[in-house]
């Protein structure tokens, strides 16, 4: 199920609703119930050491795994076949928490719910990440 998740306090300000490019942290808050200040700074933190920004591909995912998170890969898909979608894995694993890498987003899926600030449960998953506590 879809649960309206917008951390960033800036957000709320109309003049900002909608373009904000911050998925990964917003997917971060979600996965550990932490805020967007805390989850902006330990992601800075991490992304630092391999001199990348903290919501590319490469500084959050090296961040997450750091933080606990392990990589995971859903199973190959066959031609003519599609990918699982993060509604889906929400409905598949509802005890996992963990964040889905897909198509240029990053997602949170906790308790069977997809925590964003759209609906974006009908994204295919290209790998997931974890948590491991």
């Amino acid at each position: 199920m879809f649960i309206f998740f917008q951390p960033n306090p800036l957000e709320k300000q109309e003049l900002d609703k909608g373009k904000r490019a911050d998925c990964a942290i917003r997917s971060l808050c979600a996965a550990l119930d932490i805020s967007w200040e805390d989850a902006y700074d330990v992601l800075c933190k991490y992304a630092k050491e391999v001199y990348e920004v903290p919501n590319g591909k490469i500084g959050f995912e090296y961040a997450i795994q750091k933080i606990g998170f392990e990589i995971k890969k859903l199973p190959r898909v066959q031609k003519g076949d599609t990918r699982m979608t993060v509604g889906k894995f929400s409905e598949v694993f509802p005890e996992k928490t963990a964040i889905m890498n897909c198509a240029g987003h990053y997602v949170c899926v906790k308790n069977g719910n997809v925590y964003d600030s759209w609906d974006s449960s009908d994204k295919a998953i290209y790998s997931y990440f974890e948590l491991n506590r």
